[in-house]
Parts: structure tokens; C-alpha cells; sequence
């Protein structure tokens, strides 16, 4: 909100909305995700603005994967449709809407450190969304490397992590490997799972790689206070 904000930008959080329905969705439970696709068109379809998300499951669900779950006789599958062409995950409206010299023009500090992008499956496979972010990358880190099979899975894949555990930590060591080999010492991306997936794979084996969220790096590199990250970016 804050970065949105100094674009002149206002945002809304609608206290009734609900999860996306996508950890239903992959542990196929098909009538929870209508009962949250119908809560959640009712809240997103009110006022016709720009639907944002920060994680790429929740952009292919609110904006694809709706009106697949709705069957044609279902009332709100055109509802499904018309909101899925306004959701836009946060990076891509970021740098199509805002614009790359405008989001310059708010950077006051970049980072030093090297950067390395991870593409969550739902965000780059799913709704082709791959420039974007690095885009974002380029304005505020000096040192921005390409990891080998950024677009590889980091071996989340929703609750796969937990009942597939062995072949996943298998897919999450290769990945950070890949990132080890750039010497990054950031991974950015842009899904929430991920972050979590491979902020656990760097610990497990002492890597030493900070896991955050694109925009998260951004709101940094413009100024405003990271949390708990603040003291670790400070370090970069």
C-alpha cells in the first residue's frame, strides 16, 4: 500500500474476502473453490477497479482458473470473467501501469548486493509473467544475475512440499544450488510460498541467501522500512 500510494494510488482491502481457493484447488477439493470464488466475485466485482495481487497462484485463480471451476450454468461464471480481465499481479501493474521512470523517480537507495529471480510456476508459466519483476530488479539492485532454471520449480508446489517431502527437498537443494553458483546473496520473487520454500532451503543448508518478495526489495529501495528485513537489507 505504501509503495501504491506514492503513485497517487488508493487501495482497499475488503475485509470480506477470502483465500483465493487454490490450496483447495490443488488438493482437489473443486466445491471449496466455488464457495470461495463466490464470496470472493461477490466482494472483487462491486466498483470495477483494478483487481492486484501479490502472489502468482492468487492472479491465476482470480484471473483464469474462476471461470474454469464455474460451470457455464453457474450465475457468476460471466461475473468470473469480467473480474479475471481486471487482476493484475503487483509487479506487472507496477511496471505497465506506473511505469519504469516513474518508479526511478521514488527510488532514493539501490542495493549492492547480487540479486537473483526466482519465477514462482503460477506467476511465470501460469500467466506469463517474467519481465515484470526483473524489471523492477534492474531499477534497484546494481548486481542483478540470471540463475540457471529460474523458472524451474522450487519444489513447493503447494502441499507437494509435505507429502512428496523427499523429492522436494530433492528440486528445492537444486534450486538453491542454482542460485548459490550466481553468488547471490538476495533471491527475490513473487509468491509467498516460494518465499517460504526457499527461505527454509537456505537455512537447512547455511546458505546464507535472504528470500523476499519483489516489492518488498522496492518498498525498501524507496525508503520505507522493511520489518524484520530492514536490519538485513541495511547490511546489503
Amino acid at each position: 500500500m505504501y509503495v501504491l500510494g506514492c503513485f497517487g494510488k488508493g487501495v482497499r482491502v475488503p475485509h470480506e474476502q477470502a483465500c483465493c481457493g487454490t490450496p483447495a484447488a490443488v488438493n482437489g477439493e473443486g466445491n471449496a473453490v466455488r464457495k470461495l470464488a463466490h464470496r470472493n466475485l461477490a466482494v472483487l466485482d462491486r466498483d470495477g477497479n483494478t483487481v492486484l495481487a501479490s502472489c502468482g497462484s492468487g492472479s491465476l485463480m482470480l484471473g483464469r482458473e474462476y471461470a474454469d471451476f464455474l460451470g457455464p450454468d453457474d450465475p457468476l461464471r460471466q461475473t468470473a470473467l469480467d473480474v479475471g480481465t481486471r487482476v493484475r499481479d503487483i509487479s506487472e501493474y507496477l511496471i505497465n501501469e506506473i511505469g519504469s521512470e516513474a518508479i526511478a523517480a521514488k527510488i532514493v537507495r539501490t542495493i549492492d548486493a547480487r540479486i537473483a529471480y526466482h519465477d514462482p510456476c503460477h506467476l511465470g508459466r501460469g500467466i506469463g509473467v517474467q519481465k515484470e519483476p526483473r524489471a523492477i530488479l534492474s531499477l534497484i539492485g546494481k548486481n542483478c544475475v540470471e540463475m540457471a532454471e529460474a523458472d524451474r520449480c522450487c519444489g513447493s508446489g503447494g502441499t507437494y512440499g509435505f507429502t512428496h517431502w523427499e523429492t522436494s527437498k530433492a528440486i528445492l537443494e537444486r534450486k538453491i544450488g542454482n542460485a548459490q553458483k550466481t553468488q547471490a546473496t538476495i533471491i527475490a520473487t513473487g509468491c509467498p510460498a516460494c518465499i517460504m520454500q526457499l527461505s527454509g532451503g537456505s537455512e537447512n543448508i547455511k546458505a546464507g541467501i535472504y528470500v523476499c518478495h519483489t516489492v518488498e526489495l522496492l518498498a525498501w529501495a524507496m525508503g520505507f522500512a522493511s520489518g524484520p528485513a530492514e536490519k538485513r537489507l541495511q547490511a546489503f
